[in-house]
């Protein structure tokens, strides 16, 4: 990673992240379009609808007239209540301000999400079943974030005196920041974190009293890898598919900022450092308990004004397929193997009624 790309990572956190959206991660690697669905099997359905492109992209630059409601009413109206999650994307890009965004349509009683509950909103259409709804303007590249985003409807809402999403005068919204977390929402790896010039931890204050660090491998505040990465232990306990037996401690950087790259290493300080436990979370949220939902649906949906033809489907259904672990097709991960083999999303679309 070349310092503009660290740079620009972290400038789009600044400028293109709200509450659950996520900053552009271009040319993470395009899907191939390859052949649509199998036979009798619909991965990815069109819909139509006169204002379908201003909402989607008003939803993604976080304008108050992109209520994606307006198009998961219609949604509806046409299909069954059984899904989960939807996922809305354009029939081009475009080149947004953030490259995902979800909203929630309901959640259970969640404390240790900092989420009351339970609730629904009926004007997404649905009686309750939908969880979520995901805006991706990464198509046609299909790099993500659908991992990413799908995440957001269990994190990161902790306590901010966790230290999570937050550098020296930077917010990264709800996402791992300076954190030893290392997962769809950022974070880096503890094992290749190092004082400036190599030697290992504990490093020393300089003058100034801030710690130089440096980092080997790559790294982002709020996003890493696209949907070519796993959920991190961290990320599992809080969707509550790990034991907190199962998740490390993390390493938070305090009042960290970037400082570029020496000899292809990342260069950060710090006013310090400090330990975060799942103990210390459960002290303040409660104990995530074990999900008692494993299994999910959802839909792409591709959005559009005039209808598509079949073949300009061919991406979402291709990258539906992945996701829904109906094919393998790297560097992207089914949400299956992102959760380890936990849990498992399946992304057939029933036919209309």
């Amino acid at each position: 990673m070349r310092w503009p790309e660290l740079a620009f990572v972290a400038l789009t956190a600044l400028l293109g992240v709200t509450v659950a959206a996520c900053g552009p991660r271009r040319g993470a690697g395009a899907l191939p379009s390859g052949p649509g669905a199998a036979t009798g099997e619909v991965w990815a359905e069109n819909l139509v609808h006169p204002q379908a492109t201003t909402i989607l992209r008003a939803h993604l630059d976080s304008s108050g007239a992109g209520d994606v409601r307006v198009l998961t009413r219609a949604f509806y109206a046409t299909h069954a209540d059984e899904y989960d999650f939807l996922y809305l994307l354009p029939a081009t890009l475009l080149s947004a301000k953030a490259a995902g965004r979800l909203v929630n349509a309901s959640s259970e009683h969640r404390p240790w999400l900092n989420q009351p509950g339970p609730w629904h909103d009926a004007e997404f259409g649905s009686k309750g079943r939908l969880k979520a709804v995901i805006g991706l303007d990464a198509f046609p590249l299909a790099n993500g974030p659908a991992l990413h985003e799908t995440f957001h409807h269990w994190g990161v809402f902790v306590d901010a005196k966790f230290g999570f999403g937050v550098g020296k005068g930077t917010m990264f919204g709800p996402h791992w920041g300076f954190a030893s977390v290392y997962g769809q929402l950022g974070g880096f790896q503890r094992a290749s974190l190092a004082c400036q010039g190599g030697a290992p931890l504990p490093c020393a204050a300089g003058a100034d009293g801030r710690v130089a660090f440096e980092l080997g491998t790559s790294f982002g505040p709020f996003a890493n890898g696209g949907d070519s990465i796993p959920y991190a232990p961290l990320e599992l306990y809080l969707m509550g598919l790990a034991d907190a037996t199962e998740v490390p401690s993390t390493l938070v950087l305090d009042d960290a900022t970037l400082d570029g790259i020496a000899n292809d290493r990342i260069r950060l300080s710090a006013s310090g450092t400090h330990e975060v436990t799942v103990a210390d979370l459960a002290a303040r949220h409660g104990a995530v308990p074990k999900a008692t939902q494993t299994e999910f649906r959802a839909a792409f949906v591709v959005v559009s004004e005039e209808p598509l033809p079949r073949e300009k489907l061919a991406i979402a259904e291709r990258w539906a397929r992945r996701l829904g672990g109906a094919i393998d097709d790297p560097p992207g991960l089914s949400f299956e193997k992102a959760t380890g083999g936990r849990a498992r999303m399946s992304l057939r679309v029933s036919p209309k009624p």
